[in-house]
Formats: C-alpha cells, structure tokens, sequence
C-alpha cells in the first residue's frame, strides 16, 4: 500500500500520463514495514503457525519424496560452498527425519548434514547453525502464510549463506503468469530480503524454476544479502555512447574504492530497438564488442543509460544471478529492466520501487579539489569583461542536437540582450 499524489503531466507529447509526486505521508507504510523486518515480526510463527500447517506436514510426511539435489542446485551449491569457504551445511528435506550425517569431504573439510524441515520447525527443535543451509522441493507446497517465518527460520540457521530452489506455477497459455503475485521470482527475493534485514552479513541465493525443472532455460537466478568473500567483490563498468553515462557510473564506482574494468559497448542498429522489445540480449552490440563479454563473471555490474540495460542484464543471467546490477538514470531504473539496484533522481517522478534510491541530483566524479582548478583554469576567461557574464555549456554528442557552428552563432545572436555585448568562443 502506498500514499501519493497522482497528477497528470503538463508536458508534450503525453499530457495524459500520470506521474508520482512526493507525499509528506507517502513512506507510511514503507516503514511500518521496514521496521517490522527489522524487528523479525511476522503474523505467524514456529510456535504459532497458521491452521492449515499441521494439514501441509502430516501430507509430506506421507509422501515419499527423492531427496537427491537436482544437478543445477547442486552445482550451484558448490560455487557457494566455496566462496564462502564453508566448514559445515545443512541440507533440509521434505519431511520429519531427524538430524544425520549425509557426507564428509575427504579430508574432513565439510560435514553435510541432512535433516527433515519439519523437523527443524518443531517448537523443540534444536537451534544448531551451519555455515551454509540448502532448501529445496518444499516451501512452495507450504501453505502461503506460513511461507515468511518459514524462510526466517531458515535464515535463522545460517552463519553464511542460504540457498532456497522452488518451482513456481506453470504459465497459463496466453504466456503471462497465473494472477497474482505469490509463488513468483520477486516475491520470493523480498521474503529472504525481509528475513535478512536484521542480519545483514547472510548471503541469499535463490533458484526459481518455471514448472518442475531446473535446467538453465527454465530457472530465473537471484541473490542479495552479504557478499561472500574476503577479497573485495569485481566490477565491471559498462560505458555507452554518452559520456554524461560514464560520469555517474565512474562516479559511483570510484566512490566504492573497489577495483573495476571498464568496457566501452560498441552498438549496432538494433540497440535502437526498445529495450522491453528485446530482453537481456547482447543483439544491440557489435560483434567485437560481444567478445569483450565472457566468463570468469564480475560480482557487480554499473551501467547507465537505456542502450546498456539488455547488456548488464544478459551479464546477470549468464552468470546464474551471481552478479549483481545496478542501473543509473531514469531509463534503467524502471521495472522495464530488471535490475537489483537503480539509482536515479527525484525530479524525474518515476512510481515507487524498494529496488530503487532516490537522488536529489545525478550522481557525478566531480570532487572538490576539480571544481576548484577549474574555477582557477577559468578565472582569467570568464572573469575578464564587464558583466553581466553569460556563459553557453554545450557537450551534447548527438547529431541532431550537435553544437554545429551554424547554430552556435545563432544562439548568441539571441541571447544577446543589448548591443555591444562581447562574444567569445572556447572549444
């Protein structure tokens, strides 16, 4: 729920659209439910479930289930377990088993242990933590309100990571999801979001498999939480054809202090296609370009400017969500780009989103010690002459709104207010 004040724009060409405005009590509810994570609330707990939960595990318990963790779970299991140089996990399964021992690495170096959810939900159930926890094949048969301090619990667990893997709902035939918005990608990300809020040094993994298969072309991949690691997380910073893009990204990243790579996108006709046309894809880049763009993949993504979005987002889906995105400027920082992070400026009006932080103006790598050599470097130009002193910044790169010289002179001619105004010209 969500207090604003709606308005339609005074601008062409779509007078008809409306817009958001700051409300005094437009964040009401945004943080009543910011400190209802922080404070681990949920309307139903271990000790209080929902009354359809004692249905939901006397089912499971009667079922007989394959416990064996499907390929691509597993493989992405390992790449946590590393990262995370994990000495011990635990594996919930669907059902009542007790705590055992499934596997030791050779040498002693990771105790797997295996144990029933239902087990691990019981009010007496022992706390015991792990480095890293693994939930698959259950929470999406749990019934819908017991599924948050379900996932809280399991958070609870965890000194590391967590991995949830679910399957959500199949497509219903006119290719868009069933109604609703439980069971889908972003929900599952704000539970886990809310269940780490107050433990912010968890990394979450989630998989979310379209019907019952986790093969690549049917699971959508995301992670948040705490970065795994001792060495500081890999950047890369994608510049497209504006420089005003690559100020705010070089900005941000230099505000981080985090190594990065920058990569020029070189881009053909089709990156001229809108984005939501397209989807994650690197069609719009050159051939040579596509090239620069391979594994081993970064942990963090930057990029502004709408002809970088399908880059940055193909970047993420090739690496199973290991990297994280975020998008400068009001073009990427819609729902039409699927980003973890945007960031762009108030004024712009775009509609609320907790994936996106608001500016007051756009972010830029301009320090304090450049202004002053510049109003040094300046000085003698713009304070010579009698004033009052107009000044004309252009650094526009598009052609049809170049600085031609042409256009330049006829410019001055019309901000020219009296005669005997001085004009001069710096390249």
């Amino acid at each position: 729920m969500h207090f604003t004040t709606i308005h339609k724009q005074p601008w062409q060409p779509f007078p008809d659209l409306f817009v958001y405005q700051p409300n005094p009590v437009g964040d009401l509810f945004a943080r009543l439910e910011s400190e209802a994570n922080t404070a681990g609330y949920n309307v139903f707990d271990r000790s209080r479930p929902s009354a359809r939960f004692a249905a939901c595990r006397d089912r499971f318990t009667a079922t007989s289930r394959d416990d064996r963790l499907h390929p691509f779970v597993a493989d992405a299991l390992d790449d946590l377990l590393g990262s995370a140089e994990a000495r011990s996990l635990l594996e919930l399964v669907p059902g009542n088993g007790r705590l055992e021992r499934a596997a030791i690495a050779a040498g002693g170096g990771l105790l797997h242990q295996r144990m029933g959810l239902f087990s691990a939900l019981a009010p007496s159930a022992d706390d015991a933590v792990f480095d890293g926890v693994v939930c698959t094949d259950a929470l999406e048969s749990l019934p819908t309100d017991d599924i948050p301090w379900v996932i809280d619990e399991i958070v609870g667990r965890a000194k590391h990571f967590v991995l949830i893997a679910v399957r959500e709902p199949e497509r219903s035939r006119d290719a868009r999801r069933n109604q609703g918005t439980v069971h889908q990608l972003e929900w599952w990300a704000s539970l886990l979001d809310a269940a780490t809020a107050r433990r912010p040094h968890i990394h979450w993994s989630l998989m979310v498999a379209q019907g019952s298969n986790f093969e690549d072309a049917c699971t959508e991949y995301r992670r948040g939480g705490g970065f795994l690691g001792t060495k500081p997380p890999n950047v890369w910073l994608l510049e497209d054809h504006k420089p005003g893009h690559t100020t705010q990204s070089l900005g941000l990243v230099d505000a981080l202090g985090w190594p990065y790579r920058r990569i020029k996108l070189e881009f053909g006709r089709l990156a001229n296609r809108p984005n939501f046309l397209r989807g994650p894809t690197l069609r719009g880049v050159t051939p040579r370009c596509a090239e620069k763009l391979v594994a081993p993949w970064p942990d963090l993504v930057v990029a502004a400017g709408a002809r970088a979005a399908p880059v940055a987002e193909w970047i993420r889906r090739e690496s199973k969500g290991k990297t994280r995105t975020v998008h400068l400027g009001r073009k990427g920082a819609h729902l039409g780009n699927d980003f973890d992070l945007a960031v762009a400026p108030s004024y712009v009006g775009l509609y609320p989103d907790p994936r996106r932080i608001e500016t007051t103006v756009p972010l830029t790598r301009v320090r304090k010690d450049e202004l002053e050599a510049a109003a040094e470097r300046w000085l003698p130009v713009l304070g010579a002459g009698k004033s009052p002193r107009i000044a004309l910044w252009s650094v526009v790169t598009i052609a049809y709104t170049r600085l031609t010289p042409n256009r330049r002179d006829a410019w001055a001619v019309r901000w020219r207010p009296w005669r005997g105004m001085r004009v001069d010209r710096y390249s």
